[in-house]
């Protein structure tokens, strides 16, 4: 099973409708080579109690920010949206990184093309 048919599954699968698997199919391959280069995510809020926070993540395609939070994409990264404000749920960790992580693993195969190889900020900590 090709990786693009393993994430429309992860992301619903038959429950989506015809635009979101065009829109998936649209943006496969530039989200893929974003990855490369880096994400662009910011933290919008921190929940009272610190346990969970709304992110916002972007990529760069033809010279435009595309918010991934009003894609189906944001089904590879986060726990529950709502008018296109993703929650992502835990504490004591970085949700930045918890979320292009999430995606990484969604983009690619893993197991030969690892995460800390490919992203050029974490790479050269």
């Amino acid at each position: 099973m090709k990786l693009i048919d393993k994430a429309i599954k992860k992301m619903g699968g038959k429950k989506l409708n015809r635009y979101e698997i065009e829109e998936i199919k649209r943006l496969w391959e530039p989200l893929r080579r974003q990855i490369r280069r880096g994400v662009y995510a910011q933290v919008n809020t921190v929940a009272a109690s610190g346990m969970s926070r709304t992110i916002s993540v972007y990529i760069l395609y033809k010279k435009e920010m595309i918010n991934l939070n009003y894609t189906p994409f944001w089904k590879l990264y986060g726990d529950n949206r709502k008018n296109g404000i993703v929650r992502i749920s835990g504490c004591g960790m970085d949700m930045l990184f918890e979320a292009s992580y999430r995606l990484f693993c969604s983009c690619f195969d893993s197991s030969n093309f690892h995460y800390q190889d490919h992203l050029g900020r974490y790479k050269d900590i």
